[in-house]
């Protein structure tokens, strides 16, 4: 029996749906400034953000591109921290958590990142910076830029949000031609992604995907999409 063709099996299809991370995208994170928060610096997200992971061993593309960030363009040295306890990323809490203690001082704390309105929650400053941190997620998520917020835990043990981190993923230097040509065949590609509204607003124009993006909750039983 003979196989069909890449094209013939694709002439088979109405609607394809594709993930956006990894598929659609290149899943090679960079990134961007750091939006840090009153009281502190670059650096001091940097490092707690980097203390918040798992630096040995096979790295995940967030942590990897976090550590390799601090230590290349920020010269942050890890030699004096010691991680005591570690809580990997949850996605029901949706974040990541460490106890170091730093063994030149003998401080110990705990560091913390994830989703900004977590990490935002958790902390004691959240009235002070809750408005300009929304606005920056949405600014930067519009730019198709995803956000961590980073959090650290001050003398008292309580958290307090240093800032957020854009991360950007870009497109697969063929996916837009791709999908081009699988739209000359009458097939309608769907991106499937968990990220943020705004950024699949802005990855879909970068591909050419059209502008019906929808949510969650758009998505109900007696919801008609087309």
């Amino acid at each position: 029996m003979s196989r069909l063709s890449a094209t013939e099996e694709l002439a088979g299809l109405d609607i394809l749906c594709s993930d956006k991370t990894g598929t659609l995208t290149k899943n090679e994170l960079t990134v961007k400034d750091p939006r840090v928060n009153p009281g502190f610096t670059a650096e001091d997200l940097m490092l707690a953000a980097s203390l918040a992971a798992k630096r040995e061993g096979q790295l995940d593309a967030i942590d990897k591109c976090i550590v390799e960030e601090a230590v290349r363009k920020y010269n942050i040295s890890f030699d004096d921290y010691e991680e005591e306890g570690f809580v990997p990323f949850d996605p029901v809490i949706k974040r990541v958590e460490s106890t170091v203690r730093n063994t030149r001082t003998g401080e110990t704390f705990r560091c913390c990142k994830g989703a900004p309105q977590v990490i935002l929650s958790l902390s004691v400053n959240m009235k002070d910076i809750e408005e300009d941190v929304s606005e920056a997620v949405l600014t930067l998520a519009r730019g198709g830029y995803r956000t961590i917020g980073v959090g650290k835990t001050n003398e008292k043990g309580e958290w307090i949000m240093q800032g957020l981190i854009p991360l950007f993923d870009p497109p697969r230097d063929d996916t837009k031609e791709t999908i081009k040509k699988a739209q000359q065949m009458d097939i309608n590609v769907k991106m499937i992604t968990g990220d943020q509204l705004a950024i699949a607003i802005e990855t879909a124009k970068l591909l050419d995907m059209g502008d019906k993006i929808y949510n969650a909750e758009m998505l109900s039983e007696n919801a008609s999409i087309t």
